[in-house]
Parts: structure tokens; sequence; C-alpha cells
């Protein structure tokens, strides 16, 4: 989206600084958006590893820093509709080699080997909470074919309990404003659910950290 996105405008009603971690269009956790198989595209987890792999950055030290929270925000490309072939054959290609949608499973197993990730890299639970976002709309639905990836997320976060793993739905207020507000390509946000899921964000984040 053109507009600032909810996790920004959470993070200056938090008054806190942020850092965007593998902010690539298309990425899924065990696939990606359309089935399209691009060597360019990568996971979310090594997108997240990515983050740290150079040392260039204005901010000295950053990388060693430890956050007060991770917010995931992804996987709902891994239920995509498989557009890749159609795309390929359009193109009058026949060696294509689409993915097929991910399964419930997958994308949970997928989720709970990033938290481990996330985990490896900031160990103590009580200083960095991990916040698993859910962002499907009653619009998405239809594109994405069902809202799995939240449950998905809920069956990830059974396997963390007391680890300071925490899942917010923002699938109502998305549902809400797409029948008030309406959406733009594909079913992405407006800029009145971006401030809506905001201020739902900045006021968890406040819960779970500790910053009431």
């Amino acid at each position: 989206s053109l507009w600032p996105h909810h996790h920004g405008q959470a993070a200056r009603l938090l008054k806190s600084g942020y850092v965007l971690s593998g902010v690539q269009s298309a990425t899924g956790l065990a696939r990606q958006y359309g089935g399209f198989t691009y060597s360019t595209l990568l996971t979310a987890a090594e997108m997240f590893e990515s983050t740290f792999s150079s040392k260039k950055s204005p901010w000295e030290d950053w990388d060693r820093s430890i956050p007060h929270a991770v917010v995931v925000s992804t996987g709902k490309n891994d239920f995509s509709k498989n557009f890749c072939q159609s795309s390929y054959v359009f193109h009058s290609k026949s060696d294509y080699n689409c993915s097929e949608p991910s399964t419930q499973e997958q994308v949970a197993q997928s989720m709970v080997d990033l938290v481990v990730l996330i985990r490896a890299r900031y160990p103590d639970a009580e200083k960095t909470k991990i916040v698993l976002v859910c962002e499907t709309s009653l619009e998405e639905v239809v594109l994405f074919e069902g809202d799995r990836a939240c449950a998905a997320f809920k069956d990830a976060a059974q396997q963390f309990l007391q680890q300071g793993v925490h899942v917010l739905d923002l699938s109502p207020i998305f549902g809400e404003v797409g029948r008030v507000d309406g959406w733009t390509c594909q079913a992405h946000p407006s800029p009145e659910a971006h401030r809506r899921a905001a201020v739902q964000l900045a006021a968890f984040l406040r819960k779970v950290v500790g910053w009431l």
C-alpha cells in the first residue's frame, strides 16, 4: 500500500523505534503468492535472517539491540489461488513449476520454524515478546480460499505456551472496515483499516510488553 502501514503507525503511537524485516511482496511462510517459484523470492524465515547479514546500517549496532517485541505478519500468500500455471500457459510455456497452496498444517509448522528462529536470536522470553498477527478480512476469504492462516498461527502458538508467544487477531477489524470503507487492489487494506488496526496493535503491544 502507498499509505503508512498499520505496523509503522502502531510504532508511532507507542513512540517507539521499529525495524522492518523482510519487506518483500508475494512472500509466504512455505509458499509464495500464486504458486510462483521465483528464485529471487525468499521465505519469511530467510528474510528474517537476511536482516542480520549486513553490518551496514544508519544505526550503529542496531542488529545487536534487544527488541521488546517481534511482530510477525505473514502467511496469507500460502493459501492464495494458484495463478502460476495459467500465467505460464498464457505465455505459451509448458515447463512451469508451480507450487500448490499450502495446507494449514504446513503453514503452522513453517510458523513454528520461524518462531524457533526468532527465539534463537532473542532467547529471553521476558525481554522479547513474539506477536503473530492475523489480518485476513472477509474480502480476502474469496481471494485466499478461506481464512486458514489465523487458524495455523493459533496452532503454532500452542507449541510455545509460557514462552512469550502471542496471537493477535485483527480479522474482525479488517472485515468491518472492508464493508464500511472499501478496499484497494486485491483486498489490500484501506487507510482507515490501517488506522484502526494500528490502534489495536499498539494497545495489544502495550499489554504484552508491560507498557501500561
